[in-house]
């Protein structure tokens, strides 16, 4: 990754949301945000260039991926590594009370990198007031989109937002989903206000995984493609529809056109967590063959044959397996963070749910036929099911193994239930409680502090 070297000298810049502490050390956090100004703008444009490190270190380890974590609980895949059973256990048994942590602290950590950009850019001189706006919209959309990783392993049990405050103060409150959405909303409309102040381009570099989305104003394409990910989370169909105007959402355009994390196998850089070819720890889940649709041909959807490669079947810790991803096929593989697929898809989803069955249909067929090598289905639908088990379908297969859309949609649609379990002792987790850090503090515990029940 470009300029690794540098941001990994930044990313520590920050501390995580949590318990109040007794300081008898110096206070780091304002240390950093004066290293920063005094670091003058070559250190600003560099720790905000890390603030993409930062969210690619959501997907850190293969076991604490973000993508494999929501992936197994929403039942894409199986995290089954040999060295460490328990893993799976606490995903799929009783699930383990901090099964959060590791994530939700790579967030807070990011959000308070991002924060730290943004004060000392108040204060800092030798920046164009263009400059600055870019800057500024660059980090309150990364800031979004950590809030929305945040909340989408969170989901019932909340978040905390009001995250801007001295380290010395009491643990910011424990909001809701719906005040977590506003939050993140507002980010993203108040960056497209940064970036339309902008000018032509970012004052630094950025990665390759932005590129086409690497100025002001193509960054704002992106941006807006979050907000109708958060626009249709929230209910908010009619929005999205207008919000996707302003996105890269084309029939025209190659269906992998989007952002991506990427990685690298430079010397100070990461590679890929989710690469594992033999495989050792990551497996697909028999389910995905299983409930694969069939093309005229009598083969599998043609994307089930493009992101699964079968394997021996074999036990791993105790559950049957037969299968691999080959998504992922290289230690610099990148890992999607929003695509044109996608778009489509949430485009469909929007339209579905405000009754234009017809152009949701479209849609839908749109992604069966260029994506899945599948048959259309009719105008008006007479299938098996309805148009929302064909749309769920779709973004299954479609997003399988990208960021745990399986086990979201699941539970934003009440299906959850539905998703298979391997054993008898086998459960669904709806999402994840508070980490223990968040509830030892503060009093009374908030009610995500309590284990969710499986189903």
């Amino acid at each position: 990754m470009k300029n690794t070297r540098r941001i990994a000298a930044l990313a520590a810049l920050i501390a995580v949301v949590g318990c109040k502490p007794d300081l008898a050390v110096p206070d780091y956090n304002a240390s950093s945000l004066g290293g920063l100004s005094s670091g003058g703008p070559a250190a600003i444009k560099t720790a905000t260039l890390g603030l993409l490190v930062g969210s690619r270190a959501q997907n850190a380890l293969p076991q604490a991926a973000f993508v494999s974590v929501l992936g197994e609980l929403g039942r894409e895949g199986y995290s089954l590594d040999p060295s460490n059973p328990q893993t799976n256990q606490g995903r799929l048994q009783i699930l383990e009370p901090n099964i959060a942590s590791t994530i939700w602290q790579s967030s807070y950590r990011n959000i308070k990198q991002a924060n730290a950009v943004l004060h000392a850019l108040d204060t800092t001189a030798g920046f164009t007031d263009a400059e600055k706006e870019a800057l500024r919209g660059f980090a309150k959309t990364l800031m979004a989109l950590d809030f929305l990783v945040i909340i989408d392993m969170v989901d019932e049990s909340g978040a905390a937002i009001d995250v801007d405050r001295d380290v010395t103060a009491d643990p910011a409150p424990i909001v809701n989903k719906a005040a977590v959405y506003t939050q993140i909303l507002k980010l993203l409309d108040e960056a497209k206000v940064h970036l339309g102040k902008a000018g032509t381009r970012f004052p630094m570099l950025i990665t390759d995984g932005f590129a086409g989305f690497d100025t002001p104003l193509t960054f704002l394409m992106f941006n807006r493609a979050l907000r109708v990910r958060v626009d249709v989370y929230a209910k908010n169909y009619a929005t999205a529809l207008t919000d996707l105007n302003e996105t890269f959402i084309s029939l025209n355009a190659p269906l992998t056109l989007g952002t991506y994390f990427v990685f690298t196998n430079n010397s100070g850089d990461a590679t890929n967590p989710l690469f594992d070819p033999l495989p050792r720890i990551l497996f697909g889940h028999p389910a995905t063959e299983a409930d694969a649709q069939k093309r005229a041909d009598g083969t599998l959807d043609l994307r089930f044959q493009n992101k699964i490669a079968k394997i021996p079947a074999r036990q791993s810790n105790g559950i049957a397996v037969n299968s691999a991803f080959k998504i992922y096929s290289a230690t610099s593989s990148s890992i999607p963070i929003i695509r044109n697929e996608e778009l489509i898809l949430l485009r469909a989803e929007a339209n579905l749910s405000l009754g234009n069955t017809s152009a949701a249909i479209k849609d839908i067929n749109f992604i069966r036929v260029s994506s899945g090598g599948l048959a259309p289905i009719s105008d008006p639908y007479n299938g098996p099911g309805t148009v929302l088990d064909e749309l769920l379908y779709n973004r299954r297969y479609s997003l399988l193994w990208e960021g745990g859309h399986r086990w979201i949609d699941m539970r934003r649609y009440g299906r959850l239930a539905s998703l298979p379990r391997a054993a008898p002792d086998h459960k669904v987790f709806p999402y994840m409680p508070l980490p223990e850090a968040e509830c030892l503090p503060r009093s009374p515990k908030p009610a995500g502090c309590s284990l969710p029940a499986g189903l």
